[in-house]
């Protein structure tokens, strides 16, 4: 696994721009805007990121308004804990997980198996309650505590 440096970068093409930070991608492109990573999880980054990129470009062009974000002044004044990517517990097979919050929780309370870990992915032994049947479902592992 590869690991992920505190600052920030663009990559640049001729039909989009990303952001790429530890917490995750912030792009946009000429069909509107994105992000991924953890940074969905985070309240209003999304929103702070995209504001200002709409605003400064009609000023300037895009991409020097995605430049501009690579200050990180400016960064954490958009979107505060942007360099501090949540830090997943590390699973094994037949450990005990649990939803840590969100609509997960609601869904799936209680504990649960882990059957196996693939990558940031923790699969679980879950009850499906019209069939009857387990299935095996993954999370990302930053959803799940022991």
């Amino acid at each position: 696994m590869a690991i992920k440096t505190s600052t920030p970068k663009l990559n640049v093409q001729p039909s989009y721009i990303t952001l790429k930070l530890p917490t995750g991608n912030f792009t946009t492109s000429y069909g509107g805007a994105k992000c991924s990573g953890q940074l969905v999880k985070m309240k209003g980054a999304f929103t702070a990121l995209d504001n200002y990129v709409q605003t400064a470009g009609k000023t300037k062009s895009y991409g020097e308004a995605m430049n501009d974000l690579l200050n990180p002044t400016l960064l954490n004044r958009l979107v505060p804990g942007w360099d501090k990517p949540i830090i997943a517990d590390t699973f094994i097979a037949g450990d005990s997980v649990s939803f840590i919050d969100g609509m997960f929780t609601k869904k799936y309370p209680g504990k649960f198996d882990v059957v196996s870990v693939k990558g940031k992915y923790v699969y679980i032994k879950v009850l499906n309650k019209r069939t009857g049947n387990t299935e095996n479902i993954g999370f990302a592992a930053t959803e799940l505590k022991k």
